[in-house]
This record gives C-alpha cells, structure tokens and sequence, in this order.
C-alpha cells in the first residue's frame, strides 16, 4: 500500500506546471524520497504537502523551486550519456 503522502506526491508531480521536476522524485519509504540527489523527508500538514529544508519544514513547492535547477543538471547529465538506438 502506497498510502496517502505517497498518493499527493504522485499528484503534484503529476500537474503539468511540475512536469519539469517529475522524473526527481524517488520513494524510499514513507515520508522518505529523493529529489534528484538530495534525500528529503515529507509529510502533510493541515491537507498541505511540506519538504524538511535545513531543519525547517516548506511548503513542496518552495523546496523544488529551490533545488530544481541543481538537480535537474544530474537528469540532463545522464540522459546524455544513455546509448541511443542507432549506436
């Protein structure tokens, strides 16, 4: 069972506006993914998805926003070094 947390991420990295980051995200278990290279923890506030940054906890959205273009050089980098067909 994925249960609830795991559900609502699904949902938001499945919104089109986050599509740019969706490929990042990595279950380990509950409350624990990885963005990219970076292992965060997440839970639900009050219906609200928030991300463990620094000892502070921020809204989802804030903590992609800020770790998004340093992770998303690792999925550029290797996707680039993925065979292609015709080689």
């Amino acid at each position: 069972m994925w249960g609830f947390l795991a559900l609502r991420v699904a949902e938001f990295a499945n919104q089109p506006k986050n599509s740019a980051s969706k490929a990042l995200f990595c279950r380990l278990g509950p409350g624990s993914y990885l963005f990219g290279t970076q292992r965060v923890s997440l839970r639900l506030r009050g219906g609200d998805l928030e991300a463990e940054a620094g000892g502070d906890w921020v809204a989802l959205e804030e903590l992609v926003r800020r770790m998004q273009p340093s992770q998303s050089v690792h999925l550029l980098h290797a996707s680039s070094s993925l065979p292609t067909l015709n080689s």
